[in-house]
């Protein structure tokens, strides 16, 4: 975050979607050149190669030896050091150059490199430490930080093409939260999955059918209703205060006959502290890669939506994606493209994904949050990507009393 906010702070690319930003690497040591060219290219940006024009220049200001197609290798820095880095950064491919030089007195000035491309570079070294922060005080009178390893450079350039790629998604409008849930709703914190599932279910998004019963005969009968030999059903305690029911065994999947729902609610009766004994009985879901979308109401941020890998996709370590609401349809498409390939394609012989059913799901989320400033948590876990589209398979709605909310509304 750090490495981040130091290249923000004093760079700020065109907004263009990462495919259209390229960025160069100019380094004095091949080692550290390397480094960042590689993380770079494991967070996904581009370090195209150079034209031939400026390639033709570059073979008559380095040594020939030396590699210039991208990262440009200088071998080590030298009088020409300068010219290079203003070749490198007029090229109309390349949006930021990052430079990597060891402090050496006598070879390189800094500051006299950077002249005539601040606002478009940053600069890592290592050397003495008393060399280095007096480098970085000259450096950022120009407007180029200074960073003192190659993988906190990595970090900025990539932060600066991340930024440029957000700003080039419209946002929608900020929204003010004018209602609450209120209605035939209960008082309690959150409302249980049926009513949370009910409430998304308005908003278009697609559910199992289910049936919420007070007893254990109604619960056969909708065993009966819904299930059967070849249609197993899923069992769960339907309880507002239990919000992570698997973890207190409140979830019995593939119930097909009635010994086994009978076995089912003998488990969901014995959970300590649950009230009334409700269950819910619901068609078991086909397979299909598991995702969670969530919402959250961030006493800083304000309102914002989260799309990430479920079950055995978490495998594949991709970080969440997290963007403030209200989403445009252009965010919410954003958000899905952000996903791995695998995921999207179809991992593990799933279903590929659906991506403009997702960006919706992503959508109804943003409204419900953005639209009821008693919601502050949404938990859609998991939401399954299935051959018809993705469904709600659980749904979680935390909702603030009004009194404890302290005015802090979207």
């Amino acid at each position: 975050m750090v490495a981040a906010v130091a290249a923000l702070r004093s760079v700020r690319l065109p907004a263009a979607p990462p495919s259209a930003t390229g960025v160069a690497v100019l380094t004095g040591q091949a080692g550290p050149g390397l480094v960042v060219a590689d993380a770079l290219g494991a967070r996904g940006v581009r370090v195209p190669e150079l034209a031939p024009a400026t390639l033709a220049r570059l073979g008559e200001l380095l040594p020939p030896l030396t590699y210039q197609r991208n990262p440009v290798d200088t071998g080590r820095p030298s009088a020409t050091f300068p010219d290079v880095l203003r070749l490198v950064a007029a090229e109309p491919g390349i949006a930021a150059v990052g430079v990597y030089a060891l402090d050496e007195p006598g070879v390189l000035d800094p500051v006299s490199a950077v002249e005539g491309v601040a606002g478009r570079v940053l600069y890592a070294t290592g050397g003495p430490a008393a060399a280095v922060e007096e480098h970085r005080a000259r450096l950022e009178k120009l407007g180029v930080p200074l960073y003192a390893s190659p993988g906190d450079l990595a970090i900025g350039l990539a932060a600066l093409v991340s930024d440029a790629a957000a700003r080039a998604v419209p946002d929608a409008p900020p929204v003010t939260a004018t209602r609450t849930l209120g209605g035939d709703l209960d008082e309690g914190r959150a409302l249980d999955e049926d009513q949370a599932k009910a409430l998304f279910e308005a908003q278009g998004l697609r559910t199992m059918g289910r049936r919420a019963v007070e007893d254990r005969a109604a619960a056969h009968e909708a065993l009966d209703a819904l299930g059967g030999p070849g249609r197993p059903v899923v069992v769960k305690v339907l309880d507002a205060t239990v919000l992570h029911k698997s973890d207190v065994g409140g979830v019995h999947v593939g119930v097909r006959s009635h010994a086994e729902l009978d076995a089912a609610l003998d488990a969901i009766d014995a959970i300590d502290g649950t009230s009334g004994r409700r269950y819910l009985v619901e068609e078991q879901a086909p397979s299909g890669t598991e995702l969670i979308v969530g919402g959250v109401r961030d006493a800083v941020f304000g309102p914002v939506v989260l799309l990430g890998l479920g079950g055995v996709g978490v495998e594949l370590g991709s970080e969440p994606v997290l963007r403030l609401a209200p989403l445009s349809a252009e965010r919410a498409a954003e958000m899905v493209d952000a996903l791995p390939s695998a995921v999207l394609d179809g991992f593990r012989g799933a279903p590929p994904v659906d991506r403009a059913a997702l960006a919706a799901t992503l959508l109804a989320v943003s409204d419900v949050l953005t639209q009821h400033r008693d919601i502050t948590e949404i938990d859609l876990n998991p939401v399954r990507v299935t051959a018809r589209g993705p469904v709600v398979l659980d749904a979680v709605v935390v909702r603030t009393p009004e009194e404890e909310n302290h005015g802090q509304h979207a």
